[in-house]
């Protein structure tokens, strides 16, 4: 409370209240034991306050007392640092011994502390001024040395008068560097100092550090600048050359954990590089235990991968032996992947490929459907021959349908059949034929269906068309499968496209096909690569069902097929 005005503790106006200086010292201190969050100040006059007559007590000589307001104890312990907030105050507590309190010719003064005045320099300051007040060396922890008594506490007299800048308010500002305290009673605890009464040059000024303090030479802070910081493109350089004058034989003994460090594992690429027989040797018979380890980390998968490209045939057979039974966990790792790939591109010798073959044809189809192991199949069908790819060609057969409706499996699909022999490739597509009812109605099924369609060999795409007679309106009229339908109609040849638009010229059927949003299409597909005979057929059948689909969007497309001139067709 500020004369007749209070506030609350977010700093906003709260009601006003009538102004009462009736009250005597003791109800002031009841009120402040109920409102906690308020800081009790000196009064206006501190002439009268610290005059002689408030410090004679009753049937006793002159007793010195610490009458400044801007003190008081509190009985919460002393806020952290990082929490601005303050605790209730409450009046001091006096002893038996004590003088009574004084009734103060004018009122109290009540300021509300600042939530956000960081008290972490005021008791720095107190711990450094008044070394005797706190037995503990943190300052923001103390703690309170009790065997002083209330007569050795100084008596601070008037100061200078100081203007608030955030409440329109002045009072005076003691310097209390000029009186050194040897101690505090057992009434007095941890004090906390209104913001604006103790003005040390304590802390740095955040706003010069981040380049420019308005205040300039008014500012409480220290005008500190940061230390310059080592740019951390000057750091990387020197990073990377760390190793640059180091000899090789001194790092011998540290080979496994360069592996796993960005730059110690460069250095040991670019010494496989110099093709330095020894050294490579020496690298090898270093990682050879921890070959598997290195393979699936992400920077030891590197150096995995260029010694496979220097290694010797003997190593390398030793190598394949070695991780070929962890071939498959690697294969599906992220970084694993890669270095197995490697492996797959340097094999030399049968010997190595049977071995490699033999461990992965355990899991084919989890490697085909996986985001990392579905390169390791396609690398081997890049890379090996088609005697070597069978165990492929047989799990794909034997698992058409899962292989097919899958996302990396459907792409995977396509490649065998590139890569493929003949004979290969006929097992692909007769099994491929068998399923495709149920593949073109899957998302990714149909894409298989439909590469099957445009191979330049017709007789595959005839096997599978002949098996959508009878069921070209039911797959219409699915998302997938339309597409797959209209490929037919295009790709097919006169007499099997023929029989397909034939199953379209119903009209009960080709009204609920032409309301469809994909069977439409399908009808607009059959307008333009349909024989004469069949067009005329069509748009006989149409015409009267114009009216009703004229506004719609593919009404109008097919309104515009029908008056196109036949002699345009496909």
């Amino acid at each position: 409370m500020i004369g007749n005005r209070e506030f609350k503790t977010d700093g906003s106006r709260a009601v006003r209240k009538p102004r009462d200086i009736s009250l005597e010292a003791e109800s002031v201190m009841e009120e402040l034991h109920k409102e906690p969050g308020y800081l009790m100040l000196q009064p206006k006059s501190q002439e009268s306050l610290y005059s002689g007559d408030y410090g004679k007590r009753r049937g006793s000589g002159d007793v010195s007392i610490w009458s400044s307001m801007e003190t008081l104890r509190i009985d919460s312990p002393i806020l952290s640092p990082h929490d601005t907030r303050v605790s209730p105050l409450l009046p001091p507590r006096l002893s038996d011994n004590a003088p009574s309190l004084p009734e103060f010719p004018e009122p109290f003064w009540l300021y509300e502390e600042s939530k956000t005045h960081d008290t972490t320099g005021v008791r720095d300051q107190m711990h450094l001024q008044w070394p005797d007040l706190f037995t503990s060396r943190n300052p923001l922890q103390p703690t309170i040395n009790r065997s002083a008594s209330l007569a050795t506490l100084p008596t601070i007299p008037p100061q200078p008068r100081y203007k608030s800048k955030s409440l329109n308010m002045s009072y005076s500002s003691p310097d209390l560097t000029q009186y050194p305290v040897q101690g505090v009673s057992d009434f007095l605890e941890p004090a906390v100092f209104a913001p604006e009464t103790f003005q040390p040059n304590v802390g740095v000024c955040r706003y010069f550090v981040q380049g420019y303090c308005s205040r300039g030479d008014r500012c409480h802070y220290a005008h500190i600048q940061k230390p310059q910081q080592k740019p951390a493109k000057k750091k990387a350089e020197d990073e990377v050359h760390r190793y640059a004058n180091v000899p090789f034989e001194d790092l011998v003994s540290q080979l496994y954990t360069l592996c796993k460090d960005q730059h110690g594992c460069r250095f040991l690429q670019k010494k496989l590089e110099e093709r330095d027989p020894s050294v490579t040797t020496l690298i090898f018979n270093q990682v050879f235990v921890y070959f598997t380890d290195l393979m699936i980390d992400p920077f030891g998968n590197y150096l995995c991968q260029k010694l496979l490209e220097h290694i010797s045939d003997d190593q390398m057979s030793m190598l394949v032996g070695h991780v070929h039974e962890e071939l498959l966990r690697i294969s599906l790792n992220m970084h694993g992947t890669r270095a197995v790939q490697k492996m797959i591109e340097n094999l030399r010798f049968q010997s190595q490929i049977d071995i490699v073959v033999k461990a992965l044809s355990r899991n084919v189809v989890s490697l085909i459907k996986d985001l990392n192991g579905n390169h390791v199949v396609q690398k081997c069908l890049n890379k090996l021959s088609h005697e070597n790819n069978q165990f492929i060609y047989d799990a794909v057969t034997a698992h058409c349908v899962q292989v097919a409706t899958h996302r990396h499996g459907c792409c995977v699909l396509q490649r065998c059949i590139d890569h493929a022999s003949d004979s290969q490739r006929k097992q692909l597509v007769s099994v491929i034929s068998i399923h495709c009812l149920v593949l073109v109605q899957d998302a990714f099924g149909n894409y298989v269906v439909q590469y099957v369609l445009d191979l330049p060999n017709p007789s595959f795409g005839e096997e599978i068309i002949q098996r959508f007679i009878g069921n070209v309106c039911s797959l219409s009229v699915q998302k997938f499968s339309s597409n797959v339908i209209e490929k037919c109609i295009r790709v097919a040849a006169p007499g099997l496209r023929q029989r397909l638009i034939e199953e379209l010229e119903d009209a009960e059927k080709l009204e609920r096909l032409l309301r469809d949003s994909y069977a439409n299409y399908v009808v607009q597909t059959a307008l333009d690569y349909c024989s004469s005979e069949q067009r005329a057929n069509l748009v006989e059948i149409i015409r009267p069902m114009l009216p009703a689909i004229r506004n719609t969007p593919y009404g109008k497309r097919i309104q515009a097929k029908l008056v196109r001139d036949p002699s345009k067709h496909p």
